[in-house]
């Protein structure tokens, strides 16, 4: 996989920008939060959601740019272990997944007003189904995917 990327720099660039986008990504959700939970005044509140419609909409990004590099890194899999082959088709389910989970957080942020994407105060189904399911599924199959990868090594 290694000799894949350095193949193709652009590629390993792409994935440095995403990995940097995902902790700005991350930050503007977790001070959003911050700004949120500390707010003294409407404007505040405002700034708080702002920040976190931000993460959220870069969070999407990232996850719709990694599916996209795993489609391509698919595409040339008869050239790859194995190992390899499964570990990217397990991501790719796995972002799929991620995906829906991505899905509930930007209802539960651009929707405020709706009851269904209230986290444990809304919906248990929406919420058990959308954000536990698919997280408990993504941990068990990578989990899965990486002893199966270990024990061959």
């Amino acid at each position: 996989m290694s000799k894949w990327f350095s193949s193709k720099p652009i590629w390993t660039r792409l994935l440095l920008a995403l990995r940097l986008l995902f902790v700005v990504a991350i930050s503007l959700i977790s001070a959003g939060g911050v700004v949120k939970g500390t707010a003294d005044s409407t404007s505040q509140m405002r700034v708080g959601d702002d920040l976190v419609k931000a993460g959220y909409v870069i969070l999407a990004t990232i996850v719709a740019a990694l599916f996209v590099v795993e489609v391509v890194i698919w595409r040339d899999h008869p050239a790859l272990s194995f190992n390899i082959t499964m570990t990217i088709a397990v991501a790719a389910f796995a972002t799929i997944l991620m995906a829906i989970r991505l899905v509930y957080g930007l209802l539960m942020v651009f929707d405020p007003t709706s009851r269904t994407w209230r986290g444990v105060q809304g919906s248990t189904a929406a919420y058990a189904l959308m954000s536990l399911l698919p997280e408990y599924l993504v941990t068990v199959s990578l989990t899965a995917v990486g002893m199966m990868v270990a024990s061959t090594l």
